[in-house]
């Protein structure tokens, strides 16, 4: 496991460190500048709670159609989320580096018949990769001060109907202004089926997908309320 100086994670609140089982669902992807290895290291943050909950995670819940009922192929969760002070005056930006998978109960080695395509704002729209081990170049978000907390549009190029019902895993790394990319973070994402499916599927992710984990910080943040939220209607 990577060893990294993580800077700005206290802002007004004491550091909590104990062990962590992987943390539980919902939680926005909180970019975190390892600057002894180069590269942008992931942990996961609770909007609820304005905690910092892992500095070390991979693997991230999301629900289709739970922004927009209308719309159950529309998701805008995870976030991503960076503290004041860690990325001010840059950009990040994100890569899609495989094909998009589907759970056939058991695993995700089935190929999905329908891909992803991804936008935020202006930007163009990006398409997952058609064949495994596909590689599509994502795009930069620029960072102004005081964090972010940005939210991609994800949309599954799917029928509106039940029929596209599934669990999705789509595979990301992210990037940053003088930082390389960082190890393959995992969206698993739920359309239609039930939360033991879909906690069944993020299990196996973890079990298979996840290098083995090492112990998992749990910091306390106050003062985040001023971190902005982007999204793109």
């Amino acid at each position: 496991m990577r060893a990294f100086v993580l800077r700005n994670v206290v802002i007004g609140a004491a550091v909590c460190l104990a062990p962590s089982a992987v943390v539980a669902q919902h939680a926005d992807v909180l970019l975190i500048p390892d600057f002894v290895n180069g590269v942008v290291a992931t942990g996961a943050f609770d909007d609820d709670s304005g905690m910092v909950l892992s500095m070390n995670q991979q693997v991230f819940e999301a629900e289709f159609g739970e922004a927009d009922p209308m719309n159950p192929n529309f998701a805008d969760e995870p976030g991503f989320r960076a503290l004041p002070g860690d990325f001010d005056d840059s950009y990040w930006g994100f890569n899609i580096i495989d094909t998009v998978l589907v759970w056939n109960g058991t695993d995700f080695s089935t190929v999905s018949p329908y891909s992803m395509t991804i936008n935020l704002g202006p930007s163009p729209d990006i398409t997952s990769p058609a064949a495994p081990g596909g590689f599509t170049a994502g795009f930069d978000i620029p960072v102004g001060a005081g964090g972010f907390d940005d939210h991609l549009n994800l949309f599954l190029d799917a029928p509106m109907d039940g029929s596209a019902d599934g669990i999705y895993l789509l595979t990301l790394e992210v990037y940053a202004e003088g930082l390389g990319a960082s190890d393959p973070i995992w969206f698993v994402m739920n359309r239609g089926l039930s939360e033991l499916e879909h906690e069944a599927a993020v299990d196996w992710v973890n079990a298979n997908l996840v290098p083995a984990p090492g112990s998992i910080a749990l910091v306390g943040v106050a003062g985040i309320a001023a971190v902005r939220r982007r999204r793109a209607a």
